[in-house]
């Protein structure tokens, strides 16, 4: 019956171990699935910022050069997508 008993604690021991790493796992894509949504609120608040910005609302130096920045990477997109249709 020893042996029996090992086996028994053992196949305990793995299923409440499995259940913690499922638990663990849960919590992992809970955090996941949070950092994704502060990153999706971050990008909204910087659409918001340069709206204000390219409203003539004063900025602090440091947003308005992120969103001169940003206003530079479209126009060089613009231009290569003028550039990609001339190609045609």
């Amino acid at each position: 019956m020893a042996f029996l008993d090992k086996v028994t604690d053992l196949t305990r021991a793995a299923a409440k171990k499995s259940g913690e790493m499922v638990e663990a796992g849960k919590v992992a894509v809970e955090i996941s699935k949070l950092r994704s949504e502060i990153k999706d609120i971050h990008i909204e608040i910087g659409k918001v910022v340069c709206r204000l910005n390219n409203a003539g609302i004063s900025l602090n130096p440091e947003l308005r050069y992120m969103c001169e920045e940003v206003e530079e990477k479209l126009r060089a997109i613009e231009a290569l997508e003028a550039e990609k249709e001339m190609e045609k």
